[in-house]
């Protein structure tokens, strides 16, 4: 994070892949005021000690699973408040308890399918908003995509799910969506919808539930988190859509140098603002 704040990037998305140590909330309190700094927090960050492998789930309705879940979430929204940011995204729930490895989700062996796992992700969000009741703060759910060959099911995964969730809490100005076109990119080829379809429906009636917005190209199989590309369907889709460019826009790439990351990021801004007359805030991750 360090160097691409000397790059000159001054938005970032704090995620689950970034390391902690003793001190670290002091240390972006301190980068924030030093160099004016905007962030936001996503997901599984602050991480929990000692719960390497963790999975969070919305939908875990007992146990250590939902408590260590609204752990992190409680932690979350705190230090979003603190770091003077109104917005919280968080992906949705699963119907097992997963584990994570090196970046992978499995399931446990000893877990079992939830049987209403659906009703229990509902349960989850609405409880979700008990924490977060002012009315200035907001959450949005990510949308994912179903593994070809995985043997559990989240949320959010096709057309219906994301509709389904967006009119239930229609008239909920706190509840929203995190649009992760990478994810769209490859749900739309696992569940075999349009994403062009569903882009253009959900821009006409949905577009104020929009919070935020993940760029990341793949090749609509793995979701590899690439770097866009400059003719990218989402670049071209963010640009003709001005109502996007008010919102956080999170470049969310991996395993490149710093120095690619703030290159690409800059030309992409760039591009993306100048078909506008809004202005944005592009964040890197």
């Amino acid at each position: 994070m360090r160097e691409l704040i000397g790059f000159g990037v001054r938005n970032v998305e704090l995620s689950g892949n970034l390391l902690i140590h003793e001190g670290w909330e002091e240390e972006i309190v301190f980068l924030k005021d030093k160099y004016d700094l905007n962030f936001l927090v996503h997901n599984y960050f602050p991480p929990l000690r000692g719960s390497q492998g963790f999975v969070m789930n919305l939908a875990a309705c007992e146990g250590n699973e939902r408590d260590n879940t609204f752990r992190v979430i409680k932690r979350a929204i705190s230090l979003s408040r603190s770091l003077a940011s109104n917005l919280y995204t968080i992906h949705p729930g699963f119907d097992t308890t997963l584990y994570e490895n090196e970046g992978e989700f499995y399931r446990k062996e000893d877990s079992v399918k939830k049987k209403n796992t659906k009703e229990d992700f509902y349960k989850g969000i609405d409880f979700l908003l008990t924490l977060c009741a002012e009315e200035d703060f907001k959450i949005g759910i990510e949308n994912v995509f179903r593994l070809k060959d995985g043997d559990f099911r989240s949320f959010l995964e096709t057309r219906e799910d994301i509709i389904e969730f967006l009119d239930r809490y229609r008239d909920n100005p706190n509840i929203g969506l995190l649009l992760d076109l990478g994810h769209l990119n490859v749900a739309s080829k696992v569940s075999g919808f349009d994403k062009y379809d569903f882009v253009e429906e959900l821009f006409s009636d949905f577009a104020d539930k929009i919070f935020e917005v993940h760029l990341s190209d793949n090749d609509d199989i793995y979701d590899s988190h690439n770097i866009s590309d400059l003719d990218s369907w989402q670049i071209d889709l963010i640009s003709k859509n001005d109502f996007l460019l008010g919102k956080p826009i999170v470049f969310e790439w991996r395993k490149y140098p710093p120095e690619v990351v703030y290159r690409h990021f800059s030309v992409l801004k760039e591009k993306i603002e100048n078909c506008s007359t809004q202005g944005n805030r592009g964040f890197c991750k």
